[in-house]
Formats: C-alpha cells, structure tokens, sequence
C-alpha cells in the first residue's frame, strides 16, 4: 500500500510512504475472539518506507527518509464477556455491540535528515470501535509521544481526537 500527500501553505509539505506487510493479522476473526470469551491480545507488523518533505520559509527545508522504518502494534480487547462492547453514537448512527479495542503503536522511525542517519520512537494509544459487517466506526486518540537518545519531545498530538463514522448506507447485496 502506497500513500501519497501534498499539503499546500507556505512553504508546503509533502509525503510519498509505502507500507508492507511484516507479520500478524490486523484484526482477528470474530470466531477467534468470540472462542476467547472476547479477551483476546495480539501483535501486528507494517514496514514503512518513503520520504517526507517539508520546507520552512525561503530556503530552509526539511526531508525526512523512512528506511524499512517497523510500525509494531499491539491489539488487545479492553473488557471480557459482554463488557468488550458497547453502544457508540456517531454521524452515522447509533451502533449497539461495537467491539471496543485497545491499539498501542509503537513506530521506530529509521530517518535520514540532510545526510545524517537516526532513528527515533513514536508511540500512540487509542480506542478503536469496530461493528460487526459495518466495520471500523470510531476510533479515538488518547496519548502520544516521541523520543530519540533518551530525550522526549512534545509531538503536538496531545489532545485527545476522535475519527469517526460519517455515513453508513448498510450493506451491499
């Protein structure tokens, strides 16, 4: 999977990733969850290659280089029994049953910057809502932070934010 991102503004940004697959499944089966009385964990892997581009006024620009950079996340369900799921209100409806999952992120960022090689870690938590044949319908950002050499850095993302479902028009037959 290929992503590819120009933001205008002054100056302008720009991103060109890949993704690849490392290892573990995204989101297990319902039989799977269902068999483990819906108190589940589980790993998955994605490899992260590209480049991002920014620039800063006239001449100052930035670019950073993802090298097989691993994205490690760890799901797990946050309850047992019928506790894993709740009623979600969103745009696009009320869902009774959605799943509540918990999904740590843990990204090693193998950068290049201006010639010189580094790695630094980002890590994410959120709460994902997922809906039997509708699919993923919230998911909502609780924490995030970043580090390189042991120092920590503030990474702007730290309120909490939803993404939600907007429109669900049912099933297709």
């Amino acid at each position: 999977m290929s992503i590819n991102i120009s933001l205008p503004g002054e100056g302008g940004s720009s991103a060109e990733l890949s993704y690849a697959y490392g290892s573990g499944p995204f989101l297990l089966s319902y039989q799977t969850l269902e068999e483990n009385n819906w108190d589940y964990s589980w790993e998955s892997q994605m490899n992260i290659s590209g480049s991002i581009s920014t620039s800063f006024g006239g001449d100052q620009a930035m670019e950073m280089t993802f090298e097989e950079s691993p994205w490690v996340t760890t799901w797990s369900t946050t309850e047992e029994g019928d506790a894993s799921f709740e009623l979600v209100s969103v745009p696009a409806g009320d869902f009774d049953g959605a799943l509540r999952l918990r999904q740590q992120a843990d990204i090693t960022m193998n950068l290049g910057m201006q010639g010189s090689p580094f790695s630094t870690e980002f890590t994410s938590l959120a709460h994902q809502r997922f809906v039997p044949e509708v699919g993923l319908v919230k998911t909502e950002s609780l924490e995030s932070g970043m580090s390189m050499d042991g120092m920590d850095f503030p990474t702007g993302f730290d309120q909490k934010s939803a993404t939600v479902l907007v429109e669900f028009n049912g099933l297709s037959p």
